[in-house]
């Protein structure tokens, strides 16, 4: 959602059947959870610090968001194997977590210099991502019991 839309609806919150899907859906993939996480954290530092443009880029992102993914190895009998190792996240990968986020009105962007978005967590995607956190608590507690 851009940032007109985003005003429009600013104080606007889900009711407790939506939040408790899209909670759900943030739980069960951790890489769309980790990612508004991200977008939410640094965005109330830089509000803290009290840094201008508050907003999270795609770039950001990129370079903070960690995944496990299978990287290729070869061994001298020429197999191929895959070894999953700690990267940064993919430019693509990360546009469309961000797609995502967006069409679920969970994050907005901001556009105030050239080419660069700025992305920023709306009231609703803070709801949805304390309820996620509190499925994964629940979650947690149950395997340990």
């Amino acid at each position: 959602m851009d940032e007109l839309t985003h005003r429009r609806f600013e104080d606007y919150n889900f009711p407790e059947e939506t939040t408790q899907m899209f909670a759900e859906i943030l739980a069960a993939d951790s890489l769309l959870a980790s990612v508004l996480l991200f977008i939410t954290k640094t965005v109330q530092l830089n509000k803290q610090e009290n840094i201008e443009i508050t907003g999270v880029t795609v770039n950001q992102i990129t370079n903070e968001v960690i995944v496990k993914k299978p990287v290729k190895h070869t061994v001298k009998n020429k197999r191929i194997y895959f070894e999953k190792k700690e990267a940064p996240i993919d430019r693509k990968h990360a546009e469309r977590l961000l797609q995502n986020l967006l069409k679920m009105s969970l994050c907005y962007y901001s556009n105030p210099s050239g080419r660069t978005y700025f992305y920023y967590p709306t009231i609703r995607g803070i709801q949805v991502l304390q309820r996620a956190i509190e499925i994964k608590n629940q979650v947690n507690n149950k395997e340990e019991n």
